[in-house]
């Protein structure tokens, strides 16, 4: 990671980049630049890689005191064209975006990651500018509330899907019935939906790699079933995965299924406002190592919920190499798995 420690290479950099002037971006121009690197995938219509290309951007972390800090990135301005021509219709109302036309943007800043509690109260506390902060917003309560609405309408549908789960049942078939189930469980005035896939038997293995929705759910007796689902009330989101058994597992899925509860409640138990988030990574990877599993469990134990369908990136990470410190308010999930 290159560090621009002078304005003046700021400067320079920028000149090639942006039409605006420097001052436009504020007190932004006091801080230490960083550059970050990363690669940015081409996708063709159907959603399929194509390709990647190297990109970078600057940010630089603000000092909102007490210890908190805020990091934020330069989106870079610019004249860009938007619209669509008349004849060209925009489903699925078939409507126009006319005419083209040029918009310029001023370059800005951008917080990389959501904001915490503390990072919120560290901004509610700077002079105001346009409006004064609400240091305490009870938004964050009712957010809260939502996410665990959306836990009880996924809790639900799991319930009533597991109903169905039997030798022969296609995965696609099961998802679609625990889709439906998310849909039949909310209320009449409530925006609650999400979207849910299975996978069974050797298939569950995989659960990071693209699953293969016409596969059958269970060849045997004794055959274990994944489903996970991302419900959503009111826009906020969950990230939710059960395994049930397609009647009794033999003696090694039992064991594998006592390991991974086993390291769930360490890693439950180890949670509490001011503990590091790798802590509670290492409290469930210590269990499955113990019982023969480290080789198995090849992602981290947790992350951020609420704010997207599925980030592994969300905060706090629950990663063996974390630096976060948990706090009040936080929404995170517990996920080890073999």
């Amino acid at each position: 990671m290159a560090i621009i420690k002078s304005r003046r290479q700021v400067v320079q950099w920028l000149a090639g980049l942006l039409a605006t002037p420097w001052k436009a971006l504020g007190t932004a121009s006091a801080a230490v630049f960083r550059k970050r690197s990363f690669t940015v995938p081409l996708a063709d219509d159907d959603g399929n890689l194509k390709g990647s290309y190297p990109a970078s951007t600057l940010y630089f972390t603000e000092d909102l005191g007490a210890g908190v800090t805020l990091e934020m990135a330069l989106i870079p301005g610019g004249e860009f064209r938007i619209g669509s021509g008349s004849n060209v219709l925009i489903p699925p109302l078939n409507i126009t975006e006319q005419p083209v036309h040029a918009v310029s943007v001023n370059p800005f800043v951008l917080g990389v990651f959501p904001v915490t509690q503390e990072q919120w109260r560290g901004v509610a506390a700077f002079p105001v500018v346009t409006r004064s902060l609400d240091p305490g917003p009870d938004y964050v309560d009712g957010r809260l509330s939502l996410v665990l609405r959306a836990c009880e309408i996924s809790r639900e549908a799991f319930q009533a899907t597991s109903t169905i789960l039997k030798v022969g049942l296609r995965e696609f078939d099961a998802a679609a019935q625990m889709r439906s189930n998310l849909l039949c469980g909310a209320n009449a005035n409530e925006r609650c939906d999400g979207f849910a896939y299975c996978m069974s038997g050797p298939n569950s293995a995989h659960v990071m790699l693209p699953s293969s929705k016409l596969a059958v759910v269970a060849s045997r007796k004794g055959s274990f079933v994944l489903l996970h689902c991302n419900s959503y009330c009111g826009g906020f989101w969950t990230d939710v995965t059960r395994t049930f058994s397609i009647g009794r597992p033999d003696a090694q899925a039992m064991a594998i299924t006592d390991a991974v509860l086993e390291a769930t409640g360490r890693a439950i138990d180890a949670i509490r406002p001011g503990a590091r988030a790798s802590g509670i990574d290492t409290a469930a990877r210590e269990v499955l190592k113990a019982r023969g599993y480290a080789n198995a469990f090849r992602h981290a134990t947790g992350h951020g919920v609420g704010f997207a369908a599925i980030n592994h990136d969300a905060l706090p990470r629950i990663h063996p190499l974390s630096d976060e410190i948990l706090e009040p308010g936080m929404v995170f999930n517990i996920e080890p798995a073999v």
